[in-house]
């Protein structure tokens, strides 16, 4: 595989990337952050602190940590990223299907957010460079569906194109979690995490 792709250097520039498009997903959740009571507010900024913990879990694999953190941060990040990227893409081309208008800002979030499931495969799955088994992974299906919960019951899930899209996001959203849970117990779990990959 291409080896350039753990090399340190890329991967302290993948990391800024990464913070400055988490900072972008901050301010844009600004509004709704701000009408939230301050009890729900982690559940409305979803892609960004998707991004953080992906953020947090190539830091530790830099830093060749053996932690059980790291195992933990690794599988919530990467299905996380890959939950809300898709998520993202699918509402978006949803809208666009049935009669909304995409314009500059929406494609923009099309691309950015294929990019952000794009990257947890290819760290986790391609490359295999960040790397969890069954427990992280379970650790991470109980955060993605506590998530869920507090987005659809308490209302702080992120922004639809339609209202109406809301009955059917109810339903599709958990569906989500669990294929990428599945997805990621079929292809990207290992019985033993070895220490981290070269990063010379």
């Amino acid at each position: 595989m291409v080896t350039w792709l753990t090399k340190e250097w890329f991967l302290w520039i993948a990391l800024t990337l990464n913070a400055i498009g988490a900072v972008l997903g901050y301010w844009w959740y600004a509004g709704q952050i701000q009408r939230t009571l301050w009890y729900l507010i982690p559940f409305v900024p979803d892609s960004p602190l998707s991004v953080t913990f992906f953020i947090i879990a190539m830091w530790l694999t830099i830093r060749r940590s053996h932690s059980r953190l790291r195992q933990v941060i690794s599988a919530v990040a990467v299905t996380w990223m890959m939950k809300y990227g898709l998520w993202c893409v699918y509402i978006l081309l949803f809208a666009r299907a049935t009669g909304s208008s995409l314009y500059f800002e929406g494609w923009l979030l099309i691309v950015t957010h294929f990019l952000m499931a794009f990257e947890a495969v290819l760290y986790a799955n391609v490359i295999r460079f960040l790397r969890f088994d069954r427990t992280g992974l379970l650790i991470a299906l109980v955060t993605l569906l506590i998530n869920d919960y507090g987005d659809y019951v308490y209302g702080v899930f992120p922004y639809l194109p339609k209202l109406s899209m809301l009955p059917m996001m109810t339903v599709v959203t958990p569906l989500l979690t669990l294929l990428i849970i599945t997805f990621c117990l079929s292809t990207i779990v290992v019985q033993k995490v070895n220490p981290s990959p070269s990063t010379s």
